[in-house]
């Protein structure tokens, strides 16, 4: 719940006086603060010794502006004490700050009460912790907690140093606030709101008809003897205060001449940062005084005739506005250095002397057009050399006699920095040796860029005569709170730089829930600096298709860092999707990716707002509406396209990369009254990496390749011909189930063996009614690949139907049977790690025969062959649509490695290899890298590595051909490769490039890249010759003559060995069986029935 001011102790009113008791007696706080800023301060705890410690630490800074600072204390005691204890632990002596310093005793908290840092009626309410008062009593900024004194002194002194001068400087005709904005002329000037401002201002002057100017007239008697007077300033260094002086003397001027606005803005700039330097440095004096000079002769202007925007004058004053942009950016860039960082930057001197220069040609041009006299005596002030402070002398000897006058030497050396710093008195930190680091010219245009917008602001906001209802309530888009502008200030409001993450339930900007920024509430969506809310504001505007309609866009990419800069301008057509339209005809301009990190800009504008605009273009001559950095290497940038006399008729669109020699830059018009646009974009510029046409057709090499090639289809199909052996003491027959054939891993994938299943029925063939049983009391496996000459003993046999042995099989009946076995792979296939399934490893090469031998309990053996062949898995194959299709097959691992190129109709793209995507931007970069490097086959990092550390591992790369004098890229090497202790197998495949990108009409000859990847060095394979048949199991079953023949149970000798008895006979004995069976069912049933019979 925050706490709210009450009308008596918010910011904008009277500080309340109080009495209280402190360690040097009574203390009456508005006779002890006297003419001077003052601080109070008090905590929620009971005692605030983080607090004490602060300003014991900061003293020296409030000492310096001579703040008076007041704790408040409710525990007074113990906080005096921590308080002593502070000011010992910086070196003070105690009793020395207490003309700046004091700790006055609120124990029944009655000061606290008053200043609402305690609130008895709600006691869960924010208390506010800090006010910051100025010399005439007015509260000008409170805070509440959390803020408190500790986490904000830096801040609460910037603040002080900010608005410490405005007072000091008369802007009552001016009516600029404390942040450099109001208005620069009175609405009551305006006589005709048809005529411009210029004309407005011009109709206030009774001008005579000759132009009889001296300096004498406005106060200045001689060129000569005042310029004898700023050096007499110089000497007392009282140039700021002649600065200000100045000031006040220039601004009635802007009610008659507003486009001096801007000057009189850049010098208040320069009086500002001068005035707030803890040092007073010889160069920028120099040039303060330079500024003064040349602009106190502007008071010239209020006797000329009305001055139009063509005319020698508002030349003049145009280039004088840039020329002060310039110096102040200098002198801001300068003084933000560091004094280090300054002293060791031997170059500034140059920039300094290139500004003086300015200055001085930018005068004269001032004094010609404004007809005063100029003496010999001036133009040797103007022509002065720019001065240099002892300490840069000092560094320019130190780096002369250790960096040999390369101060990037001593730069590099921590050791030399710290000898350095030492014979300055100055502090190295490693904030300081990081500044070194800093380029000052990218801080001059950096602060020139916040200048302009200063300037705009500013200008925009002197010339709305809308009022401002101070006690309205409005709500901040920034913090999305509660606001008054009657309790509005610069620090006012807390929120942070991003948005709330929901994934990671913290903000991205700091990482904490405590708001890391502070600035004055806004009332409605803005660019100037990030804030969490106005992302999603965004997003729903640029997120969807209907609420927009594109004008004009330009984009460029980086090709190196892959940055990119866009901008655009469109028509807003809703301000959400599927919403309402807005009220009047808008367009959106937008630079950048709009990202708390990034430089950014989204702004809207309606007809009032292009018309606003426009009256600032013709004071200002500012058309740069933002741009995202400084350098002219890389940018993104936005301009007003105007009339000569600030009317804007359209907009200049421009995106310039460092890796393009030129910018995309479009022009787009558009009619302000119905804000629609004028005619078509122009093209001014193409930027980008385009390329040239080829004189001549590109003519690639042959492809290559070392590979075995796969079969597609089995070898032959496997044998079903093979017979039963068996002795004659064991009349069986056994075949192989024809519904289940012999199936490899159906179910199960080792690396160490492959598992077949299989299904045979064994037959026994003694006649029926014969007492002629079988019993197999074992069962085993054996197996071999074709070509060996023995069977080896599988590694494990199981039975799939839950069969025990021994088991008995009557005469003419069947047994049938389900069985799994594993057969052991070599060591070597074993190592590779393979799983098939539905496939055995170990048989890929050979065909694989199991022998099933049946085992009776007198150990008499019948056996039947089985034969498995290898089917070759579907190997992947050229597909409908292909532009090719690379492989390699690899003999060992039965594997194809394959890629597929199709063309890509996305737009931005022109092939897919293997679903990867080769966009036009990488084809650009690989232009723009082989152009850089001089290496014309470029790897555009498009392949992968796959199975790595495995025995299959294999990869493929992709490299782009560049014709560096067409600029474009004219084929793709593709090298598919599996090295294997130096034999493997590879593919080398060149395919065209298609067209693509810009190209432009012009033709080149042709420049073949400069192959260095070439196919590897392979033995050439050729196939093993494979046996995949023999006789080893086709000879015919051994028949035992030798053996004695046995007697059955019934004592019948069994029939001789060399008895075959006819199929015939066996068919006949079948159906004998089958019809006796069936009598006897039926004889059974006919015994049932008549027993039925006879019991009724």
């Amino acid at each position: 719940m925050a706490h709210y001011l009450t009308s008596e102790v918010a910011p904008g009113k009277t500080a309340p006086d109080f009495e209280a008791h402190t360690a040097s007696g009574p203390l009456r706080y508005h006779r002890w603060a006297k003419d001077s800023w003052s601080v109070l301060f008090s905590h929620p705890g009971t005692s605030f010794p983080l607090e004490l410690l602060e300003v014991a630490r900061q003293f020296a800074e409030f000492d310096k502006r001579n703040i008076k600072v007041i704790g408040v204390s409710g525990n007074w005691l113990d906080d005096q004490k921590k308080w002593k204890a502070s000011q010992v632990k910086y070196g003070m002596r105690i009793g020395t700050a207490d003309k700046t310093v004091q700790i006055v005793a609120d124990d029944a908290g009655e000061i606290a009460s008053i200043y609402g840092m305690i609130n008895e009626e709600d006691p869960s309410a924010e208390p506010h912790t800090v006010f910051v008062v100025d010399p005439k009593r007015t509260i000008r900024l409170a805070l509440a907690y959390p803020a408190t004194l500790r986490k904000n002194v830096d801040k609460i002194l910037q603040f002080i140093d900010k608005y410490s001068s405005t007072d000091e400087i008369n802007m009552s005709s001016f009516n600029l606030d404390s942040s450099g904005r109001g208005k620069i002329y009175t609405p009551e000037l305006t006589r005709n709101q048809d005529n411009t401002t210029l004309n407005a201002a011009a109709d206030v002057l009774s001008l005579g008809n000759t132009v009889d100017i001296t300096l004498a007239s406005i106060g200045i008697y001689h060129a000569s003897t005042r310029y004898q007077e700023l050096r007499d300033a110089d000497a007392t260094a009282d140039y700021v205060d002649n600065a200000i002086k100045l000031l006040d003397n220039l601004s009635e001027l802007g009610k008659v001449v507003p486009f001096v606005a801007p000057a009189f803005i850049l010098l208040k700039v320069i009086v500002d940062v001068e005035k707030n330097a803890r040092d007073v440095d010889a160069k920028c004096r120099d040039l303060v005084l330079r500024v003064t000079f040349m602009l106190s002769h502007l008071p010239a202007l209020a006797n000329l005739p009305s001055i139009t925007p063509s005319s020698p004058q508002r030349q003049v004053i145009n280039q004088m506005n840039s020329v002060l942009k310039e110096t102040a950016a200098l002198i801001e860039a300068y003084r933000n250095q560091g004094a280090l960082a300054r002293r060791l930057s031997l170059r500034n001197k140059d920039k300094f002397e290139r500004c003086a220069k300015d200055l001085a040609n930018t005068t004269k041009d001032l004094m010609m057009s404004l007809q005063i006299h100029q003496s010999v005596q001036i133009d040797t002030i103007l022509q002065r050399s720019v001065p240099q402070d002892p300490e840069d002398e000092k560094a320019k000897r130190f780096v002369e006699r250790y960096g040999a006058g390369d101060e990037g030497v001593v730069k590099a050396d921590k050791a030399l920095l710290k000898q350095f710093a030492e014979e300055l008195k100055l502090g190295v930190e490693d904030e300081a040796i990081e500044a070194l680091n800093t380029n000052l010219g990218d801080l001059l245009r950096e602060h020139q860029a916040q200048l302009e917008h200063r300037i705009d602001e500013t200008i925009r906001a002197s010339l709305t005569s809308k009022e401002v209802d101070m006690e309205q309530t409005l709500i901040c888009v920034q913090c999305e709170k509660e606001f008054k502008q009657s309790n509005n200030h610069a620090l006012a409001c807390s929120f942070h730089k991003a948005e709330y993450d929901s994934w990671s339930r913290s903000y991205k900007c700091c990482g904490t829930p405590h708001p890391c920024q502070f600035k004055a509430h806004r009332a409605k969506h803005h660019s100037d600096y990030p804030y969490g809310p106005f992302f999603p504001y965004v997003r729903g505007i640029t997120g969807y298709t209907d609420t927009t309609s594109e004008w004009a866009n330009v984009e460029d990419f980086n090709l190196e860092s892959d940055v990119t800069q866009s901008a655009s301008i469109s028509r807003l057509l809703k301000w959400k999707s599927r919403g309402a339209a807005p009220e009047k005809p808008t367009i959106l301009i937008r630079v950048g990716w709009v990202y708390f990190k990034d430089a950014y800009y989204f702004g809207s504008f309606t007809k009032e707002d292009l018309d606003l605009q426009s009256r600032v273009i013709e004071i200002t001559r500012q058309t740069v509406i933002f741009r995202s950095a400084p350098s002219d290497s890389e940018y993104a940038m936005v301009e007003w396209v105007t009339r000569e006399d600030g009317g804007i008729t359209g907009v200049r669109l421009t995106a310039k990369v460092a890796t393009a020699l030129t910018p995309f830059i479009r022009v787009c018009l558009f009619d302000t009254e119905k804000m629609e646009m004028s005619g078509e974009v122009m093209c001014i510029s193409e930027g980008g990496l385009r390329s040239y046409t080829p004189l001549s057709a590109y003519s690639l090499p042959q492809s290559q390749r070392v590979s075995a090639e796969l079969p597609e289809t089995a070898k032959r199909p496997a044998r079903k011909d093979f017979k039963t052996r068996t002795t004659p003491r064991l009349p069986v027959v056994i075949k192989e189930v024809v519904d289940a054939p012999l199936r490899a891993n159906p179910n199960m994938a080792t690396q160490a063996a492959d598992y077949f299943h299989g299904a045979v029925s064994v037959f026994n063939k003694h006649p029926p009614g014969t007492n002629n049983p079988i019993s197999i009391s074992e069962v085993k496996v054996e197996w071999r690949l074709v070509g060996d000459q023995e069977y080896k003993p599988v590694k494990s046999f199981t039975f799939l139907d839950g069969t025990k042995l021994p088991l008995t099989i009557d005469p003419r009946e069947t047994w049938a049977l389900q069985f799994q076995v594993a057969v052991p792979r070599s060591e070597e296939d074993a190592q590779l790690g393979v799983r098939w399934w539905e496939r055995a490893f170990v048989a890929r090469r050979r065909p694989l025969r199991l022998k099933v031998t049946f085992v009776d309990i007198e150990d008499e053996e019948a056996s039947l062959v089985l034969e498995w062949v290898y089917t070759p898995f579907k190997q992947e194959k050229r597909e409908d649509g292909d532009i090719a299709f690379i492989y390699i097959d690899d003999p060992l691992l039965f594997e194809r490695h394959s890629l597929h190129v199709k063309p890509l109709e996305k737009e931005g793209y022109v092939l897919e290899v293997e679903g990867r995507d080769i966009s036009v931007r990488s084809l650009q970069k690989a232009v723009y890298r082989a152009m850089k490097t001089g290496e014309s086959e470029v790897d555009i990092e498009v392949g992968q590595k796959r199975n790595t550390g495995e025995m299959g591992e294999w990869e493929w790369k992709t490299w782009a051909l560049v014709d560096t004098s067409c600029r474009r890229v004219y084929a793709f090497k593709i090298l598919i490769s599996q090295p294997r202790d130096g034999k493997g197998y590879a593919c080398l495949e060149y395919l065209p490039c298609p067209d693509y990108g810009d190209v432009m009409s012009e033709t080149r000859a042709v420049r073949y890249a400069v192959e260095k990847v070439g196919m590897p060095t392979l033995e050439g394979y050729s196939e093993e010759d494979i046996p995949w048949d023999d006789e080893f199991d086709d000879a015919a079953p051994e028949i035992n003559h030798s053996q004695p023949s046995l007697a059955n149970s019934s004592g019948v000798t069994p029939m001789s060995a060399t008895m075959v008895v006819p199929a015939e006979v066996n068919q006949r004995l079948a159906s004998i069986d089958a019809n006796l069976e069936r009598i006897a069912t039926a004889f059974e049933q006919l015994l049932e029935i008549m027993k039925s019979r006879s019991n009724v």
